[in-house]
Formats: C-alpha cells, sequence, structure tokens
C-alpha cells in the first residue's frame, strides 16, 4: 500500500509540498506474526531525523493498539 505525503505550506511546518514524498507500508506474513515496513521516500534530508521519530512513535502505538486487541 503507498500514498503520497505532504501538506501546503504554513507557518512553523517543513516545507514538504502536497505529493512531493512518498509512503509505502508492507504486511509480510512470518509465522504467526506479520512484519510491517513502511518506507518513506521522497523528504528532504534535514526533515528525516524528524519523520524517523514521528513514524516509530506511531508505529509503537499501532503496535500497542494490536496487542491490546488480541
Amino acid at each position: 500500500m503507498g500514498f503520497s505525503f505532504g501538506w501546503e505550506p504554513a507557518e512553523g511546518l517543513p516545507e514538504i509540498a502536497v505529493g512531493s514524498s512518498r509512503v509505502e507500508v508492507t504486511l509480510v506474513a512470518d509465522g504467526g506474526d506479520t512484519v510491517l515496513t513502511l518506507r518513506h521516500s521522497g523528504i528532504p534530508a534535514r526533515y528525516g531525523d524528524d519523520h524517523a521519530e514521528g513514524w516509530a512513535h506511531e508505529l509503537c502505538r499501532l503496535a500497542e493498539a494490536v496487542q491490546t486487541a488480541t
């Protein structure tokens, strides 16, 4: 699954134009587990660390929600 990522310019937000980057998510069965891989490409290098931190936070929240639901 994939989608484009970005937003209209606004004060206080990094400059990432609408549709200028791409997020790809893959899910692969691994025995009784599922491995999720997220790749965010097209982000300007100066914002890469911030986005990696943000995705890590959101993926932890997703993992917690899945564990709670099972």
